[in-house]
């Protein structure tokens, strides 16, 4: 229906790190299909997380434990889908910004050690018909930063749930 909204939260966590498990499996693949009112496809999306020849699932993903989207779609949570993409922009800016030294900018030819990888990284993009949905996708550190996010950026949802997510 055209007055419905959907949130969805996909995410994946690299194991039990107490018992030596961190991303320590061959194969994982999670598919989420959303149709549209005349089973059209609305968004289609795959994760395929593979053992390879070059190496294991561990060594791709090096030290993120965590990899998440989050779909917002319909009318009801275009505040959240605004929100969610301005708080990204703004996260992501500010954990991307490259130190600099007067005008001049540090680059992959000048002081590797001053870049350093980001502990959460988010990215968003709109889909569907009139921007109807926007899809966030994550990778972070630790289990607590996603959690902590999702907490933040869906707490304007309590009205509409009757209950604070992720609280």
């Amino acid at each position: 229906m055209s007055d419905s909204s959907l949130l969805l939260v996909d995410w994946i966590t690299s194991g039990r790190h107490e018992r030596g498990e961190k991303w320590d499996f061959d194969l994982y693949k999670s598919t989420n299909q959303i149709f549209h009112d005349d089973d059209e496809p609305l968004f289609l999306d795959t994760i395929l997380l593979e053992k390879g020849t070059c190496g294991g699932i561990a060594e791709r993903m090096q030290d993120y434990e965590v990899i998440a989207m989050v779909i917002l779609l319909g009318p009801k949570l275009k505040h959240v889908q605004n929100q969610i993409q301005e708080d990204v922009k703004k996260i992501m800016s500010q954990s991307l910004h490259m130190p600099t030294i007067g005008s001049r900018q540090y680059t992959s030819g000048h002081n590797d050690q001053c870049l350093t990888k980001p502990n959460f990284l988010a990215s968003c993009s709109v889909f569907g018909p009139k921007g109807i949905g926007v899809v966030t996708r994550i990778a972070a550190t630790t289990t607590e930063s996603v959690y902590n996010f999702l907490q933040h950026q869906l707490s304007s949802m309590e009205p509409l749930l009757g209950v604070r997510p992720y609280s």
